[in-house]
């Protein structure tokens, strides 16, 4: 693990703002003046918080125009999400098709998650909502570290005969997966997104010792696999992917009927508001 904290020394460094919210995240006792002035320390993350809040994800009856009302509408966990969401922007500079991609299937992941966490007991909707976002930020580290290499990578992936994680330790000595949570391990995040960034591929989680853990998992993964499914984030859709024979699905006792009407809406949301998020 040492080698890989090394290899990652030449890291963009994380936005002044976005420090300041992981530090609220950790803090039991932040309120919404504290979090607002976090936000107020860079005006542009400011305006697009508030352009995402109004969104049509969020449903508001009525149109917020600062961000101290919308922490009291939609929650301070909700508006840290956005701007860590708006701050990881930062890692992207040159936008490719893949870039656009990898950031697609990012936010894809993340409003899927949010809506599975709504339908699910015991599944904090914002933490599912964070968790799908960063689920690949490893992926967005080693496309940094060597553009041309990791596209390789992806071709490899697109034909089925492995997956990623194994391929990328064939160029990187690391999965996206370690990456992922290493960086969050330096960045501070809190433990639970750094276990299901390591764990949302293999589910490698016991249920029974890590219950709340083990439920963000299968939740972050069935939104990935809607992600599939419809080719959010992918050259293309993976139509004869069937959900409910997802592990995660059975974990979490989703019946045909209900992941039907969760992928309907996921597709309405996507169409409303993907155009928002994307670089």
């Amino acid at each position: 693990m040492k080698v890989l904290i090394k290899s990652l020394d030449n890291l963009p460094p994380m936005p002044a703002v976005a420090i300041e919210v992981v530090r609220l995240l950790r803090d039991p006792n932040c309120d919404a003046d504290d979090l607002a002035r976090a936000i107020a320390l860079d005006p542009s993350v400011s305006l697009m918080v508030l352009k995402l809040a109004n969104s049509s994800f969020y449903g508001l009856q009525r149109k917020v125009t600062t961000i101290r009302s919308a922490i009291v509408v939609l929650g301070q966990k909700a508006l840290q999400n956005l701007v860590l969401a708006v701050s990881l922007k930062n890692f992207y500079s040159d936008i490719n098709e893949s870039d656009k991609r990898l950031w697609e299937d990012a936010f894809g992941c993340a409003l899927a998650a949010r809506l599975v966490g709504t339908l699910v007991q015991d599944i904090n909707e914002e933490e599912a909502f964070l968790a799908g976002l960063i689920r690949h930020l490893g992926k967005m580290v080693l496309k940094l570290k060597n553009h041309e290499v990791y596209d390789k990578v992806e071709k490899l992936v697109a034909t089925g005969d492995a997956k990623s994680s194994e391929i990328e330790k064939r160029f990187f000595e690391f999965s996206h997966g370690e990456v992922g949570a290493s960086i969050l391990q330096r960045w501070n995040f809190p433990e639970i997104f750094v276990k299901v960034t390591l764990h949302h591929e293999d589910m490698a989680i016991d249920p029974v010792r890590e219950p709340t853990v083990a439920k963000l998992v299968a939740a972050i993964n069935l939104a990935e696999g809607m992600c599939r499914r419809n080719g959010i984030g992918r050259q293309g859709p993976e139509v004869d992917l069937d959900l409910s024979l997802l592990p995660a699905t059975k974990f979490l006792g989703l019946l045909p009927t209900t992941l039907d009407s969760l992928e309907s809406h996921f597709m309405e949301v996507i169409d409303k508001d993907l155009g928002l998020f994307m670089p």
